[in-house]
């Protein structure tokens, strides 16, 4: 599987964390129940609740070409095997955490329209469903379309240098959606 469809079972067992029949084992269970898989190996004990939110951002940094599947790989090892914070791990690789704070869940959390469990329900969820963050935000009413919308603008705005992440987290936060006329 390519590094832009890695799924966090594969990160999982690529890094060492659960076995490749165990991981096969959480999957097959997760079907049988209807649940997601993170639910699974958090239930199961294969890792914790940090952890995991830790491996599905480092996951996101792989889908979003920001980080090589052998650097995510080696960061999850660490803060498994090491009890090491996301914020360390991915320091000892030479990785700023710049790169966390302009991705949509975090824009989302910040200026307060998204909380820390509900990205992670929500990066679980797209990550097994294989579609975008910001569809299942919308799809799952968790936040509204015109939100997500300004998210994404700015998180572009943010790529291109155009706005810092603070003046984005500031439109956000100070977004007033106009009331539509019925």
């Amino acid at each position: 599987m390519s590094e832009d469809q890695i799924k966090i079972g594969q990160l999982l067992v690529r890094a060492g964390v659960v076995s490749d029949g165990q991981m096969n084992q959480r999957v097959d269970l997760a079907r049988q129940l209807g649940l997601p898989l993170g639910q699974i190996l958090l239930q199961s004990k294969d890792i914790g609740r940090d952890q995991l939110l830790s491996a599905i951002q480092v996951q996101s940094l792989v889908l979003e070409g920001l980080i090589s599947l052998d650097t995510a790989v080696e960061i999850i090892r660490r803060i498994y095997k090491t009890g090491a914070t996301i914020d360390d791990a991915l320091s000892k690789e030479g990785i700023a955490k710049q790169h966390l704070t302009h991705r949509l869940g975090e824009l989302l959390v910040a200026s307060g329209y998204l909380s820390e469990e509900g990205l992670a329900w929500a990066l679980l969820t797209a990550g097994e469903i294989g579609v975008p963050l910001g569809h299942v935000l919308i799809q799952t009413g968790v936040v509204v379309p015109d939100i997500v919308g300004l998210a994404l603008t700015t998180q572009r705005q943010i790529r291109m240098k155009a706005i810092s992440v603070d003046e984005a987290i500031d439109r956000l936060k100070n977004y007033h959606p106009t009331a539509s006329a019925s």
